[in-house]
């Protein structure tokens, strides 16, 4: 019988579930039966990836995607699935039990899930259950919706509901386990985990980049190129819009889909800063990061492929 311990960085979570349910369907077959589960989840994250994949890129690229012949579309939309699963970070997590994988899929369903409160909610629910307090990081991007959102008292329902929902990780693990939770998992694992390197995970500024250069090789510069011609873009987005006052064209940008879906794009930005300036490194949460990254290399292959038939 699989137990549950204090000492786990999360005592109680949808890793050591479903791990427990795997191995007792399967007693026999136990490192089997997990590295399955596992795998599931990898193919589940490529077709998410595949789904945002295309729906960015029919969205920005609506009338160039709509003159291409079918396999190019394909191509174009299934690019950043390759790019992401030939990672070896990747293909590392596709066969290994941890919950970094299961936390990057709840972040890109978060943003599948769009204008559903309901797929938002599942989630979030999924993501805290997976991985504490990292499971709301999405949530941060629908600031702007929100703040200009007409129906603010239906929508501040939705999300005190998906906000008590994902706290309710964190509340019943201190029912369990009391002060020791907060001593173990709140202050230990994720506040001192960004001033200290703990757990011998030492690692200077250049980490995360170095690695993702190993990860992505070429594609890097890629990604690094795009994100360049995106601030461009989103540059003349908000010259486009109405009046002559800079700042309240910008406002009126963050109220149009545009904003919405390079936001989609951009996420991944704050949380790599935040790896990079946090004392402990480790590698496999770059499995978090790279499925988004990847999505911007289907939009600069668009931008080359527009300014080639110019």
């Amino acid at each position: 019988i699989y137990t549950l311990s204090l000492h786990d960085a999360l005592p109680i979570s949808v890793t050591s579930i479903l791990t427990a349910i795997s191995f007792n369907a399967f007693p026999n077959h136990k490192e089997l039966a997990s590295r399955t589960v596992m795998a599931l989840v990898a193919i589940g994250l490529l077709g998410v990836v595949y789904l945002l994949s295309r729906r960015t890129v029919s969205f920005f690229f609506s009338t160039e995607v709509s003159s291409l012949p079918e396999w190019q579309k394909e191509l174009i939309f299934f690019t950043p699935v390759f790019v992401t699963a030939l990672t070896p970070v990747f293909l590392d997590r596709a066969i290994r039990l941890n919950t970094d994988s299961i936390l990057a899929f709840s972040w890109l369903t978060y943003f599948l899930a769009a204008q559903s409160f309901k797929g938002k909610l599942a989630s979030v629910i999924l993501g805290t259950w997976t991985k504490s307090a990292a499971g709301f990081y999405p949530m941060i991007f629908d600031i702007f919706s929100f703040a200009y959102a007409k129906e603010k008292a239906r929508q501040i329902k939705w999300y005190v509901g998906i906000i008590l929902a994902g706290l309710s990780w964190l509340i019943l693990n201190y029912v369990v386990y009391g002060n020791d939770f907060i001593k173990g998992h709140i202050l230990d694992q994720l506040f001192k985990r960004v001033t200290v390197p703990i757990e011998l995970h030492f690692g200077g500024r250049l980490f995360y980049p170095e690695f993702l250069l190993k990860e992505l090789s070429f594609t890097l510069a890629l990604v690094v190129i795009t994100y360049f011609v995106m601030g461009f873009d989103v540059l003349k987005r908000i010259r486009l819009q109405q009046g002559s006052n800079f700042f309240k064209k910008t406002i009126q940008f963050f109220q149009t889909l545009d904003w919405t879906n390079y936001l989609l794009l951009l996420s991944p930005l704050p949380f790599f800063a935040l790896l990079t300036f946090a004392k402990s490194k480790l590698w496999w949460y770059m499995i978090l990061l790279i499925p988004f990254f990847a999505l911007t290399v289907s939009y600069g292959l668009m931008k080359l492929n527009k300014k080639r038939y110019a």
